[in-house]
């Protein structure tokens, strides 16, 4: 719903605010790269492995595919951005397999971006980031003027 509801995100955690910007913003900060989400009929572990060489081979020139999620019927991966001119080469041979029965592309939503951020994060860090600047925050200081919704001045 904040993706629609609202043209600037803040993302706090652990009681810090991370970071402030636009949904482009935000997932420009994590090097937001597709996910291909693949429906296929059956579970069979053969053909699970054929598409993952398969997404391998036509996708991966540097190796920057993750495989996010594995269920019954569906896997995601995660694409590197810079590969989406090999993607209609990929789709083509996905086309052509009988089993399987969707796939689509998609940017991560923004709970993935959180999910990623919070992840990610192993330690404090003593910045703030904004879609128009960088903020030193030690923790000890009050919030910035230009954050009147954090002061409760809104």
């Amino acid at each position: 719903e904040a993706d629609f509801l609202a043209d600037r995100k803040a993302i706090i955690h652990k009681g810090r605010l991370k970071y402030l910007g636009t949904s482009q913003f935000l997932k420009s900060k994590i090097n937001s790269n597709y996910i291909l989400d693949i429906g296929f009929s059956g579970n069979d572990l053969f053909f699970r492995q054929l598409i993952s060489e398969e997404v391998q081979k036509h996708v991966s020139k540097s190796k920057n595919i993750t495989l996010t999620e594995r269920s019954d019927g569906r896997m995601k991966f995660e694409l590197c951005s810079s590969e989406i001119a090999r993607f209609p080469d990929l789709f083509d041979k996905l086309e052509s397999f009988k089993d399987v029965e969707d796939f689509g592309v998609c940017m991560p939503s923004l709970e993935e971006v959180f999910l990623r951020i919070v992840r990610d994060e192993p330690g404090e860090t003593d910045k703030v980031v904004s879609s128009t600047e960088t903020i030193e925050n030690t923790g000890d200081e009050a919030i910035p003027e230009h954050f009147p919704l954090l002061q409760g001045k809104v």
